[in-house]
């Protein structure tokens, strides 16, 4: 199969890229207007193009004030310096209220739907502007990429990316699998990795993912609790057609194990870098190292997700003072500028990530060698963790060349704290300076999957995995003194 996979790896669960573009990021420093609910309207109406004047500048605003609470990568530092000129922004008002006023005009179109038109056309905005991993988000697509970054949705349990098949005017974007979870309503249907969806629905009513595009063929995968999805994949050249029964999921993004006949080394997976996914892995740590004296941390099928979630998981292996990556905006590539981001201390209390890690927490893990282990959905958030273990010289890197998701998205909030925008803010840099960006990251040791177990959905700790097999004895290799 011909993958040309530019995903927005989107974490953990119907979906998760993001990218790292690297997908939407948020913390919990979320502001209470994301989580107000629903606000009484204004009845006055406005032209269309006065209200996309309006929605410009609260853009800006929002940037201005709110950069802090950003998207899946989370940014300290505003992205616009400065409005459009104004000349611009009233050429471009005053063409589309011109539109606006002339088909309000027209008793044929007396039924207009202001919210549906403005929506429209920030959507069709959005799109010209080329940016794939860019996208308006309307209020349902704003409260499910905050369920998503907490670990809570209705959907069927899995990890996706964004990929294309074919090429030229052929090719057609699906939404390719790469985690499906335990006891899940996907892992119940049968749903493998590497499967492709290809439609969701059946008969007249199916729709192409290739057609409606990745993001709303996402929200169709989503529903109500208790109804069931019919969808068809791609796998192995031929179509299988599944249907799964939505679900409340309570996505748990780290999962360990030990082997009982060799306990010394402690096999962790992480399979989205998301709010809950520091304190998960903290408690699957400290609950491994009172027998183990090395681990693998297993990020292969990881689509990434929030930079602070990234961030404090690095900080539990790094020193004060150690660099996690470097970001360039396009602003900063003409001047040759990057932006450092590093393990901060200020007043006694981590200041960097999720601002959530005490003191303690730095470094809390470095005494204990470990490989880690990727393969090609290894992406965005993930690949920068991996590249931290590999530039702080902390471990080896098993597996198979990593998907090469450089880049970062923001997701800023509107003034209605309702809705917002996505899109590519910077790319980013490995603590040593490298690019990742359609290059990623060679493992020390390349380990390549069998073909007859790409598509093997594997427990966590099972060693017919050859991968995780060789990881392993990696590990045990590490922890062994030198004779």
């Amino acid at each position: 199969m011909n993958q040309n996979t530019e995903p927005t790896p989107r974490d953990g669960q119907d979906v998760t890229e993001q990218e790292a573009l690297p997908g939407t990021d948020k913390t919990e420093r979320v502001p209470q207007h994301y989580a107000a609910g629903n606000k009484a309207k204004p009845t006055r109406r406005i032209g269309l193009g006065a209200a996309i004047s309006t929605t410009v500048t609260a853009v800006l605003l929002a940037v201005l004030l709110t950069f802090s609470l950003t998207a899946k990568y989370y940014v300290k530092e505003p992205v616009i310096a400065a409005k459009p000129g104004a000349e611009t922004e009233k050429t471009f008002a005053a063409e589309l209220d011109t539109i606006d006023r002339l088909f309000r005009s027209l008793t044929v179109y007396s039924n207009l739907d202001d919210e549906a038109l403005l929506t429209a056309v920030l959507k069709a905005y959005v799109q010209q502007t080329g940016d794939k991993y860019a996208q308006y988000l309307t209020k349902d697509e704003f409260e499910e990429l905050i369920s998503d970054q907490n670990g809570t949705l209705c959907g069927i349990g899995v990890s996706v990316i964004q990929s294309t098949i074919g090429e030229g005017e052929s090719a057609y974007d699906t939404i390719q699998i790469v985690n499906v979870y335990e006891d899940s309503p996907a892992a119940e249907a049968g749903v493998q990795i590497n499967d492709c969806i290809i439609r969701i629905g059946t008969g007249a009513d199916a729709v192409s993912v290739g057609t409606v595009g990745y993001e709303k063929a996402l929200r169709l995968l989503r529903g109500e609790e208790g109804t069931q999805v019919t969808f068809t994949v791609l796998r192995a050249g031929q179509e299988v057609v599944l249907t799964a029964v939505r679900r409340m999921l309570e996505t748990k993004f780290v999962l360990s194990h030990v082997y009982a006949d060799d306990p010394t080394v402690g096999v962790v997976r992480i399979t989205g870098f998301e709010n809950p996914t520091a304190e998960q892995f903290r408690q699957a740590m400290d609950a491994l190292i009172a027998g183990c004296t090395s681990f693998v941390v297993d990020v292969r099928n990881n689509p990434g997700g929030l930079l602070t979630s990234v961030e404090d998981i690095a900080t539990f292996f790094l020193k004060g003072g150690d660099v996690i990556l470097h970001t360039r905006s396009r602003a900063q590539m003409d001047k040759k500028e990057k932006t450092t981001y590093a393990v901060t201390v200020k007043d006694g209390k981590v200041t960097s990530g999720s601002g959530k890690l005490s003191v303690e927490d730095i470094g809390r893990y470095s005494a204990y060698p470990l490989t880690v282990l990727t393969n090609g959905n290894t992406a965005s958030a993930a690949e920068l963790f991996t590249a931290n273990i590999r530039d702080h010289k902390l471990g080896a890197i098993v597996g198979t060349n990593t998907f090469g998701k450089g880049i970062m998205q923001q997701v800023i909030p509107l003034s209605d704290g309702e809705t917002g925008f996505q899109f590519t803010y910077c790319e980013y840099f490995t603590p040593n300076g490298n690019a990742v960006h359609k290059i990623g990251i060679t493992p020390d040791v390349q380990v390549e999957m069998p073909e007859s177990m790409a598509y093997s959905q594997f427990e966590v700790g099972d060693m017919t995995d050859v991968q995780l097999k060789a990881a392993w004895e990696e590990a045990v290799k590490l922890a062994t003194p030198a004779e």
